[in-house]
């Protein structure tokens, strides 16, 4: 009994030395925070954490700025019956937010992901074709700002943001904003 006891000693010691290990790699690596939150954006099942913040980094954390963005695309979900969506919180956190199925009502996946550096913006006018303003208003879009902001941003009429928007929509195959997003971050 004294042997096993000591042998299992040793087993979770080890077993926490390689949980310790992985944990570590994942936090470096930048893993997606998760949570499971309710058609008002409150989570209902406790998060997992791999990711800490690092010395000049943003840490992925469920505050209020990403709660009104779930709350945004939990709206849109169910407008239009899509199965999830796309914001964008800054310039390296995204979030992306999913529908699940179930008996215990609406329930929603969210995952913040940092974003590797690099210009999307000059990827997506190489990638899809862009124009100058087009990029332009893909910036603004990308800064969550309704097409009347865009239009007072930019000087330009309201009709003409959604021209714009529907153009880039084109070109990147999307049917509307979140899609455009989700595409042009490479999540679609």
């Amino acid at each position: 009994m004294n042997n096993v006891a000591r042998t299992s000693g040793l087993a979770d010691t080890e077993h926490k030395q390689n949980s310790d290990r992985t944990l570590s790699l994942a936090r470096r690596r930048k893993l997606p925070v998760f949570f499971i939150v309710d058609r008002e954006a409150n989570p209902i099942m406790a998060r997992l954490d791999l990711s800490q913040a690092e010395a000049g980094s943003e840490e992925a954390t469920y505050d209020d700025r990403a709660r009104a963005a779930a709350l945004r695309i939990i709206a849109e979900i169910t407008q239009t019956g899509a199965d999830g969506g796309v914001a964008l919180l800054s310039s390296t956190l995204v979030l992306r937010l999913a529908a699940l199925g179930g008996s215990a009502g609406p329930a929603y996946a969210v995952f913040l992901e940092h974003l590797e550096p690099r210009n999307i913006l000059a990827d997506a006018a190489s990638r899809y074709g862009l124009s100058a303003r087009e990029i332009d208003v893909l910036s603004l879009i990308f800064q969550g700002l309704t097409s009347s902001q865009i239009a007072l941003q930019l000087f330009i009429a309201p009709t003409t943001v959604h021209a714009h928007v529907k153009n880039i929509a084109r070109k990147t195959h999307s049917s509307k904003r979140t899609a455009i997003l989700a595409t042009i971050l490479g999540l679609r």
